[in-house]
């Protein structure tokens, strides 16, 4: 046969019922807001995600434009004095240095700022 299960009830006054009344109330208001803060977090991050997939994407692409750019463009000619001072540079670099490579914007700079220098010898 089943136990059957004694129910112990509580009275509480009138100023207890709404204290106890008011705290369920702010508790379902910040349950309310967390899984408001949820669904925003979720919805930023499947942005943010999107935003990632944009960003990998243009970056595959440049860098093919890139490759190809190297294939259509003629070899950057170096002086052999350059030459020589790069090699000197390369071997006091350390090893992780020397696997970096130089960026191809900084070797056109310098080239251009040679021409310019040999622009104003020859003007004076």
């Amino acid at each position: 046969m089943k136990k059957q299960e004694e129910f112990v009830y509580v009275k509480f006054g009138p100023e207890e019922a709404n204290s106890f009344k008011k705290r369920i109330l702010q508790t379902e208001i910040n349950a309310l807001r967390t899984l408001q803060k949820v669904k925003n977090y979720h919805e930023l991050r499947n942005i943010e995600l999107g935003l990632k997939e944009k960003l990998q994407k243009l970056l595959k692409e440049t860098r093919s434009n890139i490759a190809q750019l190297k294939k259509i463009l003629p070899p950057i000619k170096i002086p052999s004095t350059r030459k020589k001072r790069e090699t000197s540079e390369e071997k006091d670099k350390s090893l992780a240095t020397k696997q970096e490579e130089v960026p191809i914007g900084d070797n056109i700079e310098a080239q251009l700022r040679e021409i310019q220098e040999k622009l104003r010898k020859i003007s004076e």
